[in-house]
């Protein structure tokens, strides 16, 4: 049986009940970022102020005020609005230069040709696929799905539409997914080398940025979260004595992400202007690099 639903004023008196100061002016402020922005999500934030929410200890700590939740969750909103831009640079560059590296090293083709592929196979319930099969598939559905006038041209001719037009129409999981399943070594290499990044470790990277991008797209909470896909931060961008602030963690991300951006802008005001956020919070900067398993 699900649980019942609570009225804004009911929410307001359980997080008082559980030891949130509200004073009457916090209260009508509290009440507003409940029905804008949803007690699940705010959940999320204050549950880092409580005593031990992972042992079912909900009651708050007393550091917990509404000042506080509203400034951590102003924070992350501005972090993942800067982050998220950073992320829309590295996509467009990445299938720029996967389209570039397929099209000059292979063929504009290649891209539906399951030999171009390597034939790692996944499960899928009780049944075993090849993956190539699964991605081509995928990939002619997102075609057919385009509405983009250069794809129509393409297909209106029953000719292939080559990989510079066709890359503009996959998501960027897809295209993820098209360099990781990629059985040419001359095609991964270039792209990676593109990047400064090594070949050896760079598909692990375009999976947690594209797990990142996914956060940021759908308005998921950066700070206090433990990445799902772990990433190895290159070890000239870890200049911190305290190498553990780069293990699965967000800032380890965010170092990454900011050196790629600079590199594909060439200018720092990428990072220029996520420091100066940082900055202005160091505070809650351990959120980012010894985030809180609760």
């Amino acid at each position: 049986m699900s649980k019942p639903a609570r009225t804004i004023s009911e929410q307001l008196q359980l997080l008082a009940s559980r030891g949130l100061p509200v004073s009457e002016s916090e209260r009508v402020r509290l009440a507003r970022l409940l029905m804008s922005h949803n007690y699940y999500r705010l959940s999320g934030y204050w549950r880092y102020f409580q005593r031990a929410p992972q042992a079912g200890d909900d009651s708050f700590r007393l550091d917990a005020s509404v000042d506080a939740i509203e400034r951590v969750y102003s924070f992350d909103h501005e972090l993942r609005r800067i982050v998220g831009a950073g992320l829309a640079d590295l996509e467009i560059a990445f299938r720029s230069r996967l389209a570039y590296a397929l099209a000059t090293l292979a063929s504009p083709s290649a891209y539906l040709d399951r030999d171009f592929y390597s034939d790692e196979c996944g499960r899928r319930g009780q049944a075993t696929v090849e993956l190539r099969d699964e991605l081509i598939a995928e990939l002619r559905r997102e075609l057919g799905r385009s509405r983009e006038d250069f794809v129509a041209h393409h297909l209106r001719r029953d000719s292939v539409v080559p990989i510079w037009a066709a890359v503009e129409t996959m998501s960027f999981g897809a295209v993820s997914k098209v360099y990781r399943l990629c059985g040419n070594d001359d095609v991964r290499w270039q792209v990676a080398k593109s990047f400064r990044l090594d070949p050896a470790r760079t598909e692990s990277a375009l999976r947690a940025l594209v797990v990142l991008r996914n956060t940021c797209a759908h308005h998921g909470r950066l700070w206090n979260r433990l990445p799902t896909i772990p990433l190895q931060v290159p070890r000239a961008l870890q200049v911190d004595p305290d190498r553990s602030i780069y293990r699965q963690t967000i800032w380890g991300l965010i170092v990454t992400l900011e050196w790629l951006v600079d590199e594909i802008r060439s200018d720092t005001s990428f990072s220029d202007g996520l420091r100066r956020h940082l900055d202005r919070h160091p505070d809650l900067l351990e959120g980012l690099q010894q985030p809180h398993r609760r």
